[in-house]
């Protein structure tokens, strides 16, 4: 397989989803015919084989976490940043 063929299967799987498919939804879109190994082998990386597409990595359910995690993080460490800056 080539590289633009490579391209243009991780673009057919996106305009599917409607986002860029992890290396998971690209190894079954494409019955194994692309698996990450090949992807890494050519691109480098996966992320670079994205930005070869014009498409940025999908991140799944991480902003989710991250704004729950930003939300604990100014409800306990504030208190106690302030308490250190005091003394």
């Amino acid at each position: 397989m080539s590289n633009e063929e490579m391209i243009a299967a991780i673009k057919g799987c996106a305009e599917k989803l409607g986002r860029a498919p992890t290396t998971r939804e690209l190894s079954l879109a494409t019955e194994g015919r692309l698996p990450r190994s090949l992807i890494s082998r050519r691109f480098g990386t996966y992320t670079r084989a994205l930005q070869a597409c014009g498409l940025v990595r999908h991140d799944g359910a991480r902003p989710q976490f991250k704004a729950a995690a930003e939300t604990i993080f100014r409800c306990s460490a504030v208190p106690m940043l302030r308490r250190y800056a005091q003394a």
